[in-house]
């Protein structure tokens, strides 16, 4: 009932601002983690936690509402960012208590920790509502003003952009973060990027991503973040797409990271 109140039309949301509560919360929670548990419960391997019992655990849960939020004022051609920007916040936040323990190691599972496993999900969140511009590109919600990084409040799917990069940016740059949770977070980035390319509406929205991207990739900024992304790319299977947009994008990526 409370989220069809909320949701059902986006201007409740957006009037009551329901993003702060719930996004303050999540800070609060995982600042508090470890203060409160002798080991972090995030840091266990997956188990059961893809199923079940991810529906227990205040983070997974945090992290759907913002997904439904998000969504739904897409969607309903709600003209506001619904303040996707918390989601580089989790990160950081997350990467701060991220650290392997041994049967996380020791498991075979795509995602080796319950922590891996959110930073995936924050990323599939924004890459899927910019995907959804495929599909909706005639909204005034996803009306580019600009090609580039300059922000749009009223844009959503070029808010979760300008979200995503930075995203990325924290992830690639963490030093110790298994090397497979960038893996994925590059592989559905660069499938959007390369997505966007094919659409005739939708190419400019690919060169915004491009853009938004350049930001943080300067081996003197961060020479982690950078050759990750450069042997990201170099690993991504490139086969599905247009050998002219893949050309480029190499060539676009050697120039920024000489």
């Amino acid at each position: 009932m409370l989220l069809h109140f909320l949701f059902s039309d986006p201007n409740v949301a957006y009037k009551f601002h329901v993003w702060k509560p719930v996004g303050d919360s999540i800070i609060a929670y995982l600042n508090n983690i470890k203060r409160t548990n002798e080991i972090d419960p995030y840091n266990l391997s997956m188990e059961n936690f893809g199923d079940d019992e991810k529906w227990k655990s205040p983070l997974y849960v945090g992290i759907h509402f913002f997904d439904i939020m998000i969504s739904s004022a897409l969607h309903k051609n709600l003209q506001w960012h619904m303040w996707v920007y918390y989601f580089p916040i989790f990160i950081e936040k997350i990467l701060k208590n991220d650290s392997l323990t041994v049967d996380a190691i020791n498991s075979s599972n795509e995602f080796k920790t319950r922590y891996h496993y959110i930073i995936n999900e924050i990323i599939y969140v924004l890459t899927r509502n910019i995907r959804a511009v495929l599909e909706i590109s005639e909204q005034k919600n996803t009306k580019l003003e600009s090609i580039g990084p300059k922000h749009e409040n009223g844009n959503i799917p070029k808010s979760c952009m300008i979200a995503l990069e930075q995203c990325l940016f924290r992830i690639g740059s963490h030093e110790t973060i298994y090397s497979g949770v960038y893996k994925n977070a590059t592989t559905a980035t660069f499938s959007l990027y390369f997505d966007l390319c094919q659409g005739k509406e939708t190419k400019k929205y690919a060169q915004t991503l491009k853009l938004i991207l350049e930001k943080n990739i300067d081996p003197q900024k961060s020479k982690t973040h950078t050759n990750r992304l450069v042997e990201a790319f170099e690993s991504f299977d490139k086969t599905p797409y247009k050998d002219e947009h893949v050309k480029e994008f190499r060539k676009w990526l050697n120039e920024k990271t000489k």
